[in-house]
């Protein structure tokens, strides 16, 4: 499915969402996996075997921060940029797809939220000026959530299919 390396920025404030998406996309991180009890990934219904091990994962805190390795990574790109949309104390969400409206029209984003109704109109028209944007309501289940990111970063052109995921753009 997938021959090269994909580069990932997780954006979100809490840093037990950067640990969990991080262990359901990345296998090369075995020492984390380990660590973990089979129980705990039993009970975030982790299917491990789904993992894609050609994920680069970045990290960022607030939306300012990922404003900032967006646009000072010109050697190689984010291929995808997972958002939370509220950061409390720095920019939200909406304002980081703001500011790259303009410049980073190829990038794909999957919106992670539990917000989305309080920003729904914001978000509808800032989803506009990207070449994909899907939402995703946390709580989210994992396995759904690797799918997504498979679906996406493998660019078929067929809409991904799914209840619980909306397709913005």
């Amino acid at each position: 499915m997938m021959n090269r390396n994909f580069r990932v920025l997780i954006v979100d404030d809490d840093k037990d969402i950067h640990d969990v998406l991080s262990m359901t996309l990345d296998t090369k991180d075995s020492k984390k996996k380990k660590s973990l009890s089979n129980d705990l990934l039993e009970q975030l219904a982790i299917d491990t075997s789904q993992n894609m091990s050609n994920i680069d994962i970045f990290h960022a805190y607030q939306g300012d921060e990922a404003l900032s390795i967006l646009q000072n990574n010109t050697q190689e790109t984010i291929d995808l940029l997972i958002l939370d949309m509220l950061m409390p104390p720095g920019i939200n969400g909406t304002q980081v797809m703001e500011k790259l409206s303009n410049t980073s029209q190829d990038l794909k984003i999957i919106i992670s939220t539990a917000y989305f109704h309080d920003l729904e109109e914001q978000i509808r028209e800032m989803a506009q000026s990207f070449k994909s944007v899907h939402l995703i309501l946390k709580p989210f289940n994992l396995n759904l959530f690797s799918d997504l990111v498979t679906f996406i970063l493998s660019e078929e052109e067929n809409t991904f299919s799914n209840k619980d995921v909306l397709n913005l753009k």
